[in-house]
């Protein structure tokens, strides 16, 4: 299949995925406006204007293509959920004199439609191999400049990027490259990056010998990067993505280990070692936060106390959310608008489910775990008709999984600003590895809606 497009040629439209590619890893601002205080317009701003231009004169043509593939089916439908109760916000924001919260929802939503259409697109465009293997070999080596990046900053070699306005709300030691100043963002980016280093290197004998390379690079330098970002969110995915893709890959983890020991080597030759890095963001993000610091203290541990210590006052915050949402009982079966936090007290829950809850309703958890489970189905599909057997790309599940588990407390897979292009670019990754996973022939035409 082709696309007929109306402004642009195919290579201007791939010229426009690369800019959104590159945009997802650069959030730093490239326009600054002062409309509604000081802001930022970034790369994937101006980007998603062509893109949504061309959505709006393809999309009858795309139609029958979204509905053939059911994640972005999903994932469609539930934007078409959120942007209908955009209006509730509207309206909410007009009779509490919040028409800023209006248009910071606006654009949020903007970002929400520019995310899924560019992912539409790609995986409409992208369906031979060649190209697709050649499209995340790129991902990976940006990421693997970013990890770079960040862990010379972690030695003093480079600067905070950001300006004074970001560092004062964040703080000076979120040392987070292009990326955004949210500790979440390096960890969960680089992440995406291990789960692609992790397909590449379980087809080794489909993936060019350079794709497999970097994967080894991108891996250990990623792993680095998620220690020392200090994100216990994507620790906790890390973890949960390596148990239950590598225990079932001997030679992933015969790789992996030789690979490490290697690496191992180059510590001593930095100024400073890993480890000594390691140990403080240890003692800051875990030990520093736990009551009783001292493991030998006690011969029992208090998994409550230990969660409490470490959760960021996370259940403090589901609870208040909870009581918040008892309270407007009202708002729970469809939601008080997309983005309008304001109607249970305008903080964030860090819970994806009772965030969605507040904002799109019962009906819009449905559209979005919905969403979520379909990958699943597309992974049984894919082994069911031995497409593993050709591209195994079943480490998807366990990203999906990974990722359902840390959304019980976080909203990386929404578009809040601290997430910045973060959903982005899971949609992106995952739409390529399904394309990468079917015959080209069987793509967009083997799943049921």
């Amino acid at each position: 299949m082709q696309i007929q497009v109306h402004l642009f040629n195919i290579k201007a439209v791939k010229f426009l995925l690369w800019v959104i590619l590159v945009s997802y890893w650069y959030n730093m601002g490239v326009i600054t406006y002062g409309a509604v205080g000081s802001n930022d317009l970034r790369l994937y701003d101006i980007a998603f204007l062509p893109i949504i231009y061309l959505f709006m004169k393809d999309y009858y043509k795309l139609k029958l293509f979204i509905k053939k593939n059911i994640s972005l089916y999903r994932m469609f439908r539930f934007l078409k959920w959120a942007s209908l109760l955009f209006a509730v916000t509207v309206y909410y924001c007009v009779f509490q004199y919040r028409i800023v919260w209006a248009f910071q929802s606006l654009m949020y939503l903007y970002h929400f439609w520019g995310f899924v259409i560019a992912a539409i697109y790609l995986k409409y465009i992208y369906t031979d191999s060649k190209d697709i293997l050649y499209f995340l070999t790129v991902f990976m080596a940006i990421g693997l400049a970013e990890g770079l990046l960040i862990i010379a900053q972690h030695y003093g070699v480079v600067p905070i990027l950001w300006a004074q306005r970001w560092i004062d709300a964040y703080g000076d030691d979120a040392l987070t490259g292009t990326l955004g100043l949210n500790r979440v963002l390096p960890g969960l980016s680089m992440f995406l990056c291990f789960v692609i280093a992790s397909v590449f290197l379980s087809n080794q004998s489909k993936t060019p010998f350079f794709s497999r390379l970097l994967a080894i690079a991108v891996s250990l330098v990623g792993l680095v990067v998620i220690l020392l970002s200090g994100s216990r969110t994507s620790w906790v995915a890390t973890i949960i993505f390596a148990v239950i893709v590598y225990i079932r890959n001997i030679s992933l983890i015969i790789t992996t280990c030789i690979a490490m020991v290697v690496f191992m080597m180059f510590p001593s030759l930095l100024p400073g070692t890993l480890q000594d890095k390691f140990d403080e963001v240890l003692e800051n993000r875990v030990l520093g936060k736990m009551s009783e610091p001292v493991p030998g203290g006690s011969d029992d541990v208090d998994a409550g106390q230990l969660y409490d210590d470490l959760g960021a006052n996370r259940d403090e915050r589901a609870m208040r959310y909870i009581i918040n949402l008892g309270d407007k009982i009202w708002i729970v079966p469809f939601g008080g608008g997309f983005n309008n936090r304001l109607t249970v007290g305008g903080d964030s829950a860090h819970n994806i489910y009772l965030t969605l809850i507040a904002e799109v309703g019962i009906v819009g958890v449905i559209l979005y775990v919905s969403w979520l489970l379909s990958y699943f189905k597309v992974i049984k599909e894919h082994t069911l008709m031995g497409y593993n057997k050709i591209f195994d790309i079943t480490a998807l599940r366990a990203l999906v999984i990974a990722m359902m588990i840390t959304l019980l407390f976080g909203e990386h897979l929404y578009i809040y600003r601290p997430s910045y292009g973060f959903l982005g670019m899971f949609l992106m990754v995952t739409s390529l590895l399904i394309n990468l996973g079917f015959p080209k022939d069987k793509i967009g035409s083997n799943l049921k809606v």
